[in-house]
């Protein structure tokens, strides 16, 4: 369903879309929330923040170029797939988590996950590969 809020400068709209996705998001739901090109890191940023450390694959953040490529990957026309820095960071703390009980602290943070894949980033960097 979409959604339309309205209201002057400084009113709290984007306060109140990043609630009702959270809350859509607690209720199972997948949500998708559409955002001017120049808007998407403020967003994923402040979603980010909102959930805390507990991200969530449901949540998707587009803005047109990105709806297209995720309608065209879905649908056909892409020869490629790629993946986001917000989509890795959620595929390490997922990794993470479940790899939780064996991990000195036992727990899987945000934080966690971006030290993880600075570090995979740097060893991508002076071409160390796994043996």
């Amino acid at each position: 369903m979409i959604h339309f809020i309205l209201g002057r400068a400084g009113s709290g709209k984007t306060s109140r879309i990043c609630e009702l996705a959270a809350a859509s998001m607690d209720e199972g739901r997948r949500v998708f929330l559409m955002v001017p090109e120049q808007m998407a890191v403020d967003a994923e940023q402040r979603m980010a923040d909102l959930l805390g450390d507990k991200p969530s694959l449901s949540l998707e953040i587009l803005n047109f170029r990105r709806l297209c490529n995720r309608i065209f990957r879905e649908y056909g026309g892409l020869s490629y797939n790629y993946i986001t820095k917000s989509g890795r960071t959620l595929m390490m703390w997922q990794t993470l988590t479940e790899l939780a009980p064996m991990l000195n602290d036992g727990k899987a943070e945000r934080a966690k996950a971006a030290k993880m894949l600075s570090a995979v980033s740097e060893c991508k960097a002076y071409r160390i590969t796994p043996p």
